[in-house]
């Protein structure tokens, strides 16, 4: 699972299938558009919830 923080303070999870292949191309670039508005990956995290999830910051 991944959630979208976006600067708004709102956020959007999405599942992932290969989340290797995902943070693969995370690292590939620095801004990702959604809902026609682009943003700057600010930082990853990864959440030791259970589940365990990741954290894309974006501003």
């Amino acid at each position: 699972m991944v959630r979208w923080l976006l600067p708004n303070d709102q956020w959007i999870e999405k599942q992932v299938g290969d989340i290797s292949e995902f943070l693969l191309l995370l690292r590939l670039v620095n801004v990702v558009s959604y809902e026609a508005m682009s943003y700057k990956i600010a930082r990853i995290e990864m959440v030791l919830d259970d589940p365990i999830w990741i954290s894309v910051i974006l501003e």
